[in-house]
């Protein structure tokens, strides 16, 4: 029975000296911030910080203003279109559909050149603004369109007056 109760003893005190530990840890922690706190001026914004901070910001704003005006000459001047990517999500032999995706815009053309060694047919459609994209008007096909069958390649385009870009080619088979 001694030795539980030593060992009790032992365990309370053990606690108590690690509760006293970190008090006089936190104490010191505290006093040490409190002092740094207490070595910095009050106020040590000085008249030479606020020139230079002004300088700099008048040298940034000139930047900005030379940006604007290089990016406004840029856009005036170029007629660079933007390269969009066209994706044909259905291809069959009656009908060709397809989104264009990085715009966002209406009236652009779609065109669906379908190919088999020197056969070409072509076909367009318009674009219009879907939820997050340009979609193309379904480009619908007949069997009298293909002069024969087989195996035929297609591949769509965009073109706006901002944009254009083209798809992948994929293969349909024509019976």
């Amino acid at each position: 029975m001694s030795k539980i109760l030593k060992s009790r003893k032992f365990l309370v005190l053990l606690a108590l000296l690690i509760v006293v530990g970190a008090v006089a840890a936190y104490a010191y922690n505290s006093a040490q911030s409190d002092k740094e706190k207490n070595t910095q001026p009050e106020n040590s914004y000085t008249e030479s910080s606020k020139d230079q901070e002004k300088s700099e910001a008048e040298t940034n704003k000139a930047n900005v203003d030379k940006r604007a005006d290089l990016e406004k000459q840029a856009s005036q001047t170029s007629t660079t279109k933007k390269t969009v990517s066209v994706v044909i999500t259905n291809a069959q032999a009656d009908s060709i559909t397809s989104y264009v995706s990085g715009v966002f815009e209406d009236g652009g053309t779609c065109t669906a050149t379908i190919t088999k060694g020197s056969s070409e047919i072509i076909k367009t459609s318009k674009g219009f603004k879907d939820a997050t994209h340009t979609t193309c008007a379904p480009i619908f096909l007949k069997s009298s369109d293909f002069p024969s069958s087989g195996t035929w390649a297609v591949k769509m385009s965009y073109s706006s007056s901002t944009s254009e870009g083209q798809s992948q080619t994929v293969n349909i088979e024509v019976r």
